[in-house]
């Protein structure tokens, strides 16, 4: 398997590369002087026959966690590539999931004010998602991707391969991210991926075509509105209530998984404002069970689920700007009053969510 996705960005074409021998490319890039920022735990699992092919001197590794996806984590990062003379005509090679991307894009698009960097993604997430639209995200504090910039990277490319060493939570957040994509298209491919989905759960390549689908319906939205301006928002479908679920988790309900239980929430709140029908989202919710993750939200949360979502970055003053739900295919960007209407609706939600 091999071919690319041309990404149109305002710093130029960019391509996603399916690739079966993701170890030539690391070897032909490092070769040529690219400073390597690797996931730890993915070095760990391929450090044997990678040393032999890179210069370890120019490899800065490091634990793709939240707590370092933030000002601090950054500083350590550029404090790292300095120490090893990495230079403003030098490529950052970036090998990881979506933190470590978040990490070494915003790296390289404020060292020396701007540097060529390439993506190896290494999750589901990444690879259907966030390896493409420019974006760039750390957090600050328990306020999630609130800081960032938008820098695509010069190449990427994917090898499915990755995905065997993968636990099924990481593969679920990802299918959550997939999902969001097709309910946003209300694409076909939403019901095969329903029902293959146990299977897809173990037998990770038969992924290919709808983490394909996914990266195009994302492309059909980011070419026409990469700086996030306009219809882009939609995206948001899921992840304005999903990131707030992560963030009162302690970050233990991964992402994707959050968005999934995101966009259930998301048409929850259009069921009883009267813009979705019960049977429409009875219909969403038989989809997105297969996804959901354990964590339910308590009612007694709600009041500290409601101060998180009041810190939203795309807020509008104090309403909380997101996207709702008319069916599939049918989002829509509503301002709501963050007030005991909104906590009612959320309170019922916990309840009927037990």
């Amino acid at each position: 398997m091999r071919e690319s996705i041309t990404i149109q960005s305002y710093k130029g074409p960019y391509e996603v590369t399916f690739t079966e021998d993701i170890t030539r490319i690391i070897e032909s890039k490092s070769a040529k002087g690219s400073f390597i920022v690797c996931d730890s735990n993915v070095w760990e699992l391929h450090h044997l026959c990678w040393e032999k092919i890179v210069d370890l001197n120019r490899i800065a590794l490091i634990d793709a966690t939240e707590e370092n996806k933030s000002l601090a984590g950054v500083k350590n990062v550029v404090r790292a590539l300095l120490s090893k003379d990495f230079r403003r005509d030098n490529t950052i090679l970036a090998v990881g999931g979506g933190v470590i991307q978040d990490i070494a894009s915003f790296v390289a698009s404020i060292i020396f004010r701007g540097v060529d960097w390439i993506y190896v993604p290494t999750t589901l997430l990444s690879q259907a998602d966030s390896c493409i639209g420019s974006k760039t995200s750390i957090n600050l504090e328990n306020i999630k991707n609130v800081i960032g910039n938008f820098y695509p990277p010069r190449q990427i490319y994917t090898d499915l391969n990755f995905l065997t060493s993968l636990s099924k939570d990481d593969i679920r957040s990802g299918i959550g991210e997939i999902y969001h994509y097709f309910f946003y298209d209300n694409n076909p491919l939403i019901y095969e991926l329903a029902e293959e989905y146990n299977d897809l759960l173990t037998s990770r390549t038969r992924l290919y075509p709808y983490l394909r689908e996914s990266l195009m319906i994302k492309k059909s939205l980011i070419e026409i509105d990469e700086f996030d301006q306009g219809p882009r928002r939609k995206f948001n479908y899921g992840h304005t209530f999903g990131h707030a679920i992560e963030a009162i988790s302690n970050f233990e309900v991964k992402h994707g998984l959050a968005v999934t239980m995101g966009m259930d929430v998301a048409n929850y709140i259009s069921m009883k404002r009267g813009v979705l029908g019960a049977k429409g989202y009875d219909q969403m919710k038989q989809i997105l069970s297969t996804n959901m993750p354990e964590y339910r939200l308590a009612e007694h949360d709600v009041d500290r689920y409601l101060t998180i979502l009041a810190k939203d970055k795309k807020n509008q003053g104090s309403q909380l700007r997101c996207i709702l739900c008319r069916g599939l295919g049918d989002l829509f960007i509503e301002n709501l009053d963050i007030d005991n209407k909104l906590r009612k609706i959320l309170e019922e939600y916990s309840r009927d969510n037990l």
